[in-house]
């Protein structure tokens, strides 16, 4: 800038770390003022409860560092392994946006997946509850959402503003794993078959073509939503004898009265990071 100096700075000894500016340095022309190095530090007082250590020696190398892993000692924290084995429906499951004890085993909510917690972790003020099943050929997946019963659901449909609920589903009983297939729903009806998870393009219109998404305001203080996904859209085999199909889950559902992300399995981030949530 204007009133810089390009000038070496002409410390004391450098090599030796004093970087303490000789009488001839022309910092002093800027108006810097002596900075008393002598006086900064460590010193003996009545009131230290140890002698003050002598001066460290050594210096940083100037060569690559070396780092040990994993760190000795060193205890990886404990990763939360869910796995749920999924109910073949005893009824047909019609999509209209209710969680109907007659489709759903009885809705009994000890039967559900639990959303408590938020991305983190943290319980949530609002939970929800994801019943999931299927017939053979299609998934089902039902949501039973807690919401402030003071405040009007979400009208619009914008992701991370609106109400909203996500399912995100990979198949990962063959090799390679199939695509992350992320469904977003609105309390309005509406919903998408978003790119979030890298699914591409055909596999996204050909899920929009044959899926079916249902919602409804179930009283002020809930919300429900119903999905059928054909396992053929997903290129998901039935579930045989001995060859039951695997898949990385996860259900989330953002509650726009209080800002949060209720989540079956936490990921620490998107939902639909599978690879850290849930089996099924």
């Amino acid at each position: 800038d204007t009133n810089s100096i390009v000038a070496d700075p002409l410390f004391v000894d450098a090599a030796n770390d004093d970087y303490r500016f000789t009488p001839e340095s022309p910092v002093w022309k800027l108006g810097f003022e002596r900075i008393p190095v002598d006086d900064i530090g460590l010193y003996e007082d009545p009131l230290r409860a140890s002698p003050v250590p002598p001066p460290d020696p050594r210096k940083m190398p100037l060569g690559d560092v070396i780092e040990e892993y994993p760190i000795p000692g060193w205890v990886p924290p404990k990763v939360r392994e869910v796995e749920v084995k999924i109910p073949q429906a005893a009824t047909e499951v019609s999509i209209d946006g209710v969680i109907s004890p007659g489709e759903w085993g009885g809705a009994d909510p000890t039967k559900a997946l639990r959303m408590e917690t938020d991305y983190a972790g943290k319980s949530v003020q609002y939970p929800s509850r994801v019943w999931v099943c299927h017939d053979g050929t299609e998934l089902f997946v039902g949501f039973r959402n807690d919401v402030d019963p003071t405040k009007p659901l979400s009208a619009t449909s914008n992701w991370g503003r609106d109400d909203a609920l996500e399912v995100a589903i990979q198949d990962v009983s063959k090799t390679p794993p199939g695509h992350v297939i992320v469904l977003r729903g609105f309390p309005n009806g509406h919903w998408e078959c978003s790119m979030a998870g890298g699914a591409p393009s055909a596999l996204i219109r050909k899920i929009t073509d044959t899926a079916e998404f249902a919602a409804q305001k179930k009283d002020a203080g809930h919300w429900e939503a119903e999905w059928r996904l054909p396992l053929a859209a997903v290129d998901i085999p039935p579930p045989r004898p001995a060859a039951e199909p695997k898949l990385r889950f996860n259900a989330t559902c953002f509650k726009a009265c209080t800002r949060e992300w209720s989540m079956w399995v936490p990921t620490g981030g998107n939902s639909y990071r599978v690879e850290k949530a849930g089996v099924i």
